[in-house]
Order: structure tokens, then C-alpha cells, then sequence
């Protein structure tokens, strides 16, 4: 249970506050949250786990809808394991 709440919640705080402090400026910013394959994939990762990243990408789609027209965008990172070494899969939602 404290997986999913700091998970979770982390990143609903973030996107509270950087978004409020980006629409205030005339050029906006970029609010990156890192997800996982485990959020949108069964068996990638233990249960709280995995519902705490759906949660990630389910915030940052959402906050991405909410804000469009601000300048403020969403960007959530998905680490892929079938990648080799560091590379990530990155999605933008603006």
C-alpha cells in the first residue's frame, strides 16, 4: 500500500504545483513523470506496483488534457526492458 501512495500521490502533487507555477509563465515547461511498462502490461511488476504507474500515465494523460492551451505539457517515461541499457520509451502528451 505505501508503493501506490507514494507512487501516486508524488506525482499528483507535482503536477499540482509545477503546472500552477509553469502557467504563470508565458512559456511553460515540460512536467516528466516516470511510469513503467508494469502500468500498462500484466505480470511486468507486483500488483500495488503496477497500479501505482497505470496511475502515473492515467495523471499525466489527464493533467496533459486538462492543461492543453497553457503551454504547460506532459511527458511520462516508460523503461522497457527489451531495450538495451538505458534507452527509454518515451510519450508525450500535449
Amino acid at each position: 500500500m505505501r508503493t501506490l501512495k507514494v507512487n501516486t500521490l508524488s506525482v499528483f502533487l507535482a503536477i499540482k504545483y509545477a503546472s500552477a507555477a509553469m502557467k504563470t509563465q508565458s512559456s511553460g515547461g515540460s512536467i516528466i513523470a516516470t511510469a513503467s511498462v508494469a502500468g500498462i502490461r500484466a505480470g511486468a511488476g507486483g500488483t500495488d506496483y503496477s497500479a501505482s504507474k497505470a496511475a502515473v500515465i492515467n495523471l499525466v494523460q489527464t493533467s496533459a488534457w486538462q492543461l492543453y492551451g497553457t503551454n504547460v505539457r506532459g511527458i511520462f517515461v516508460l523503461r522497457d526492458l527489451r531495450l538495451k541499457g538505458s534507452e527509454c520509451a518515451l510519450s508525450r502528451v500535449d
